[in-house]
């Protein structure tokens, strides 16, 4: 009767070579891994939407003149330089609108000093921190007459809600849940919420959102819909080139 010769052992230890069938497994497994893994990576990039052309101009301090308004949220009706007949949004720094401080200014004409942020032509101005960062040009109270908010029909649009500054430069990406949380602070700070909408070709269209009556925030119940894919029914307007979208209570739902 013929008997088989023992299987070798395969037990590993460390002290001793590694066995053959676990060398052969690691050889083949370990190769395997790392490009599903380099696949998987590749796929999720492909998939992800591009962040834009935002900028974010922190390096160099520029200079604007035009008419202040305040109302809905401080704005700069630019009326020279290469950005005359625009209107740009005003922040401070960090998290926080600058109401408080263009408050006084209302109505006038002023220079203002800052930093540009901008995506599809889309400006917002960051106040320099200095006190002297706004200053009253020409006799007190001869600004002139501030762009009027026009409004038009309803409509009803699909999109998210962002916050301004984030989106236009100063975070990338500035959208999508990752950014809930940031985007939350920063409308609940004083920054402009805007809603950020898509058409077939991907290209962004951008509407303020204001309160019904055009003179504040959105309600602040849709704070909580940040980040979210939502359907907004408004009177769209514009306030110079700035487009809003004037919206009550109920006006937005989720998707």
């Amino acid at each position: 009767m013929t008997t088989q010769a023992p299987k070798p052992d395969e037990f590993y230890v460390g002290y001793l070579p590694l066995p053959w069938g676990h060398s052969r497994f690691l050889r083949i497994a370990v190769p395997v891994m790392l490009w599903l893994l380099l696949g998987v990576s590749i796929g999720i990039a492909w998939t992800q939407r591009g962040p834009g052309e935002a900028v974010w101009d922190d390096g160099v301090e520029r200079t604007w003149t035009g008419l202040m308004r305040v109302s809905p949220y401080p704005m700069l009706q630019i009326d020279a330089g290469a950005d005359a007949g625009s209107v740009a949004l005003i922040v401070e720094q960090g998290k926080h609108g600058s109401r408080e401080r263009c408050l006084p200014f209302d109505g006038a004409r002023v220079r203002l000093r800052g930093w540009r942020l901008e995506r599809d032509g889309r400006r917002i101005i960051e106040l320099s921190p200095d006190v002297d960062a706004i200053e009253r040009e020409g006799d007190q109270g001869s600004g002139g007459e501030s762009a009027r908010l026009e409004s038009g029909e309803a409509i009803t649009l699909r999109g998210e809600i962002m916050d301004a500054k984030c989106f236009l430069g100063a975070m990338k990406p500035g959208e999508g849940a990752t950014h809930r949380s940031c985007a939350i602070l920063c409308i609940t700070g004083g920054i402009p919420a805007m809603l950020v909408t898509r058409d077939e070709h991907g290209a962004a269209s951008y509407h303020l959102l204001v309160s019904q009556d055009g003179e504040g925030p959105m309600p602040t119940e849709f704070v909580q819909m940040v980040g979210e894919p939502v359907t907004v029914t408004g009177r769209r307007g514009w306030i110079g080139d700035l487009g809003v979208l004037l919206v009550d209570r109920g006006s937005v739902t989720r998707r």
